[in-house]
C-alpha cells in the first residue's frame, strides 16, 4: 500500500513562484536594450539602402539628360506659381515605377491636374498621388502614406539640397496667407540657389566645382521637420514640400525647412558621389558658413576636412 505522503504530488511554493517571476523579469530587462539596438540596426541599414538607390536614380537620370532633375518646375518661378513637378515625380521611373510615371499627367506642368477634366479622372489621380513610393519612406518614421502637414499626399521622407539659403516655412503660410516672408522673395525673382536643386534648376555634375564628394545630394525629412510630399510642391511658397535648406537658421531636427531624422544622434544624406553618409545632429553650423553650410553648397570654394 502506498503511503498517503508519496501519493501527494508536490507543487511550487510561492517563494519558488516569486523566484520564477524575478528570473523572468530581470531576463526581460536585460534583452530589452538588445532587442531595439538589434530594431535600430535594422532601420538604419534598410535607410541606407533606400539613399542608395535614391542616389542611384539620380546618377542614372544625369547620364540620361547630362543634368540632374530640376528641384521643382514652375511657369511662373516669379511668383507663387501653381502646383509643379518636384523632382521626385522626376526620378519615378529609375525607382522602378514607370507605370506610376506614365500615368501622370506630366505635360500640363505639374502632377495635381489630370489628363482629362471629369470627375474620374480627378478622383483617380487624386488616389494616385496618395500612394506611397517606397524609396521615399524612412522605416524609422511613423507609419502611414499621407502627409496630413502638407495638403495630405503621398509621404516623402527624403528631400533634396536647396542650398544655404533659407527657405519659407509653410506655416508662415498657413497664418499669413498670400504673403511671402523677405528672405524668399530674391529666388522668386528668379534667383539661383547655390545647392543643387531649386525651381527650374538644372545642375551638372560639372557644376559641382567644390566636388562630389564634399557636396549632399539630399537628405532624410522628419516628421519632425513636417515631413515631404513626393508628388511635387504645392507652389513656389510650398518649396520645402520638396527641398531642404542647409542655412544656419535651418537648424538640423529643429526646422521644417530644414534636413531632420528619427535616427539617434543624427541623419541620413546621400552625397554627390552617390555614398551615404551618416552626419552627427551637432555638426559645425554658424552664420558665417559651419561645416554643414560647405557640404550644402556645390561651388564656394570652401575647403571641407573630415566630417
Amino acid at each position: 500500500m502506498i503511503s498517503q505522503s508519496r501519493s501527494r504530488k508536490r507543487g511550487f511554493t510561492i517563494v519558488e513562484l516569486l523566484v520564477v517571476f524575478s528570473m523572468t523579469a530581470i531576463s526581460l530587462t536585460l534583452s530589452l536594450p538588445s532587442v531595439q539596438q538589434a530594431r535600430d540596426k535594422a532601420r538604419d541599414i534598410d535607410c541606407k539602402n533606400r539613399h542608395k538607390r535614391i542616389g542611384l536614380a539620380m546618377h542614372n537620370y544625369h547620364d540620361t539628360y547630362n543634368t540632374f532633375p530640376p528641384g521643382w518646375v514652375s511657369r511662373r518661378p516669379q511668383g507663387e506659381g501653381h502646383p509643379s513637378t518636384g523632382w521626385s515625380t522626376s526620378l519615378l521611373p529609375y525607382l522602378e515605377q514607370a507605370q506610376l510615371y506614365n500615368e501622370l499627367n506630366l505635360g500640363a506642368g505639374t502632377v495635381y491636374e489630370p489628363a482629362q477634366p471629369d470627375p474620374g479622372s480627378q478622383m483617380k489621380l487624386k488616389r494616385m498621388l496618395k500612394e506611397p513610393v517606397t524609396p521615399y519612406l524612412c522605416s524609422a518614421e511613423p507609419p502611414g502614406d499621407t502627409n496630413p502637414f502638407r495638403g495630405d499626399w503621398g509621404m516623402s521622407n527624403f528631400s533634396a539640397n536647396y542650398g544655404t539659403q533659407p527657405i519659407a516655412r509653410s506655416t508662415d503660410l498657413e497664418f499669413f496667407p498670400g504673403q511671402s516672408t523677405t528672405f524668399t522673395q530674391d529666388h522668386r525673382q528668379g534667383a539661383r540657389s547655390d545647392g543643387l536643386f531649386y525651381v527650374n534648376s538644372r545642375i551638372l555634375f560639372r557644376d559641382i566645382t567644390d566636388g562630389t564628394s564634399n557636396t549632399i545630394l539630399g537628405g532624410e525629412r522628419s516628421v519632425i521637420g513636417r515631413g515631404g510630399i513626393w508628388p511635387g510642391p504645392r507652389s513656389n511658397f510650398h518649396e520645402s514640400d520638396v527641398v531642404s535648406d542647409g542655412s544656419f537658421a535651418s537648424t538640423l531636427n529643429g526646422s521644417e525647412t530644414g534636413f531632420s531624422s528619427r535616427h539617434n544622434g543624427g541623419i541620413y544624406f546621400v552625397i554627390c558621389d552617390g555614398s551615404v553618409r551618416f552626419i552627427r545632429s551637432d555638426i559645425e553650423s554658424s552664420p558665417t558658413g559651419g561645416i554643414f553650410q560647405k557640404l550644402c553648397s556645390r561651388n564656394g570654394g570652401e575647403v571641407i576636412g573630415e566630417f
